[in-house]
C-alpha cells in the first residue's frame, strides 16, 4: 500500500496504512528525517518491520525483497516467527 510520504492530513493517515501492512519500506531520500523518524517509531508501536532504504530505485526494493525471501524460509522452520506477506512503501 504506496503512500506518498506527505505529511500534510497528519501521522494518523500513516499509521492506518502502516497498521495494515507486513512490511514498511522507507527510502530516505525522498522523505524528511521528521518522516522518517515518525515510520520508525510507528513500525515499533504496531510491531511492523520497517526498512530504511537508501533510495527508492529497483535494486534497493528487490534487495529488500530478496533477503525477506531468504528470512520466509528460516521462519517456516520456526512457526513462532511472524511472516511477512505484503510490502508498503511509507
Amino acid at each position: 500500500m504506496p503512500h506518498d510520504g506527505y505529511m500534510k492530513k497528519g501521522v494518523k493517515k500513516l499509521e492506518n496504512s502502516l497498521r495494515r501492512s507486513d512490511m514498511v519500506l522507507c527510502p530516505v531520500n525522498c522523505n524528511s528525517h521528521a518522516a522518517c523518524s515518525i515510520v520508525k517509531n510507528l513500525g515499533k508501536k504496531h510491531n511492523k518491520p520497517v526498512y530504511m532504504l537508501t533510495n527508492s530505485s529497483l535494486s534497493a526494493v528487490s534487495q529488500v525483497i530478496k533477503e525477506d525471501i531468504n528470512d520466509k524460509s528460516e521462519e517456516a522452520k520456526n512457526p513462532k516467527k511472524a511472516m511477512v506477506t505484503a510490502i508498503s512503501t511509507a
